[in-house]
């Protein structure tokens, strides 16, 4: 691609606004301080239908419930689909960026990261049963993945990363809960080397999956849910070194037979920087964000089938000068949960969307909520 066609990106802020960061420095530095992460969250409004028995209703009485029920019959519209369950997040609390958890609806709002340490914590993912969050933690001269009780109790480093080790990074549990799927990347000679990995979280054991080509790293894998395949960003750097600024990012679809990789398969186009996609609970489509073309100021979401085809945009932010990125399924697939900037002088908030489009809405209660790379459980 020209410069023409995608301008370099040469701050966190650049790059964060495509969903991803690359590169050493940018991967940990919190969002820029002039930045408010304001986030809006409403509750869902449902209508209760009383039932009238045993009662004999004549002249205008009559009349006017006759009205009444033609009018609540007449309304075919259902109402829209609200996010529901537990959303694991990381927040800006000023030192650091630290994991919370609060309820769909606004409500139970905690910190399950505190008894980690001064690591600044980033990308949570709760295993299948709901009862623990794996997430990245990075001192500054060194990262680890941890795993936490639902309660933020029990932390247990599981992954360390120490020189020549660059970084490990978005830890996505598999189906069976059994297992962890990490980006890691080192540096030798210069050079850096980017693999997937697979650790046993119980043994410690650790399988090298796939490895990256000279110039490319990985990020952001997530599972299908059969366990057979995941997707991941191959993101496509101007050098061989952590300091190459991103060229190109794609989304990939990863076969995976139990034990090994069995084919690799680009799903988007890497002039559009896909990133952060997620598996939706039935494994029918992934959602992830993407420029809407080349050169875009931001990105919006997008929908695909698990072979890249069928292409659904889900938000148009871009069009007012806003983005959305970082997006989530809930676990009965019916919202996405995101980050939401609704124009270019707004501030990032947790969305929610049906799939199936509409109105995007806030997540939780009617105030603004604070919160970077949702992930979702029951």
């Amino acid at each position: 691609m020209s410069e023409s066609t995608i301008p370099p990106i040469d701050t966190d802020d650049e790059f964060e606004a495509l969903g991803r960061r690359a590169g050493g420095d940018l991967r940990h530095q919190a969002p820029p301080g002039d930045l408010d992460h304001v986030h809006r969250s409403a509750t869902a409004r449902r209508r209760t239908t009383a039932t009238l028995s045993g009662v004999v209703i004549v002249g205008t009485v009559a009349a006017v419930l006759a009205a009444l029920l033609w009018w609540q019959s007449d309304d075919s519209t259902p109402p829209a689909a609200r996010a529901t369950g537990r959303i694991a997040y990381q927040e800006d609390i000023g030192r650091r960026q630290e994991i919370f958890v609060v309820g769909a609806d606004g409500s139970g709002r905690q910190s399950i990261g505190a008894a980690v340490g001064e690591d600044n914590q980033v990308n949570p993912d709760w295993s299948p049963d709901g009862n623990l969050v794996a997430f990245e933690g990075s001192s500054g001269t060194a990262d680890f993945i941890w795993i936490v009780a639902a309660d933020g109790s029990q932390p247990r480093q599981v992954v360390e990363c120490v020189d020549p080790c660059a970084w490990v990074w978005e830890p996505a549990w598999s189906p069976d809960g059994r297992s962890l799927l990490f980006a890691r990347t080192v540096t030798t000679a210069g050079a850096a080397t980017s693999t997937l990995e697979l650790i046993d979280v119980e043994t410690g054991n650790t399988a090298v999956l796939a490895t990256a080509e000279p110039g490319t790293i990985f990020g952001g894998p997530s599972w299908s849910p059969d366990g057979a395949a995941f997707v991941a960003e191959i993101v496509t750097t101007a050098a061989e070194d952590l300091n190459g600024d991103p060229q190109a990012v794609t989304v990939a679809r990863f076969d995976f037979d139990g034990e090994s990789v069995t084919a690799i398969t680009p799903l988007t186009d890497a002039n559009l920087f896909a990133t952060t996609a997620d598996w939706s609970p039935d494994g029918s489509s992934i959602v992830y964000a993407a420029l809407p073309s080349a050169g875009a100021s931001g990105s919006d979401l997008f929908l695909m089938a698990p072979d890249g085809s069928n292409v659904r945009r889900l938000t148009r932010q871009v069009d007012g000068g806003g983005q959305a990125r970082q997006p989530a399924f809930t676990t009965d697939g019916q919202v996405v949960v995101f980050v939401n900037r609704t124009g270019p002088d707004g501030t990032d908030g947790l969305a929610q969307i049906p799939t199936d489009g509409g109105e995007i809405t806030p997540v939780g209660s009617d105030e603004f909520r604070p919160g970077l790379h949702p992930a979702m459980t029951d």
